[in-house]
């Protein structure tokens, strides 16, 4: 009977007691803390979720309307009347320049194969130099 009547002063005594009631009063006040913070948790992950959508759709729409306006320059620069008329003189005004280098290339040519066929013909002396 002394083990019964330890056992019955512990789960009477006031401490115990207190506590009992201060776990049973708290402890669905954390539960709904946590069901809350998992709710808000899943609700910011949601809104994220979408807001990063909606970027992305708008990134996509804003590369081809870029796309879209790069073609439609693209084709009015190929069609100008005024670019094609530059090209045309650029192209005259170029090979007018060139001349002179095609010129010069061409000696350059015409000597590089005097010299080979000379390296061909045998060595040169110095009598046939002067």
């Amino acid at each position: 009977m002394v083990g019964k009547d330890i056992r019955a002063q512990v789960f009477h005594s006031i401490q115990v007691k207190v506590l009992a009631t201060f776990l049973l009063i708290l402890l669905p006040v954390y539960v709904l803390g946590a069901v809350i913070f998992h709710w808000t948790y899943l609700q910011m992950h949601q809104q994220i979720i979408r807001s990063q959508m909606a970027l992305l759709n708008l990134y996509a729409e804003t590369i081809d309307d870029e796309i879209s306006r790069i073609r439609l320059l693209e084709y009015n620069c190929i069609n100008d009347d005024d670019l094609g008329q530059h090209r045309t003189i650029h192209k005259r005004h170029f090979s007018e320049q060139q001349q002179p280098r095609k010129a010069r290339i061409t000696l350059l040519i015409d000597s590089r194969e005097h010299t080979a066929s000379s390296r061909q013909a045998g060595p040169v002396s110095q009598k046939q130099i002067c």
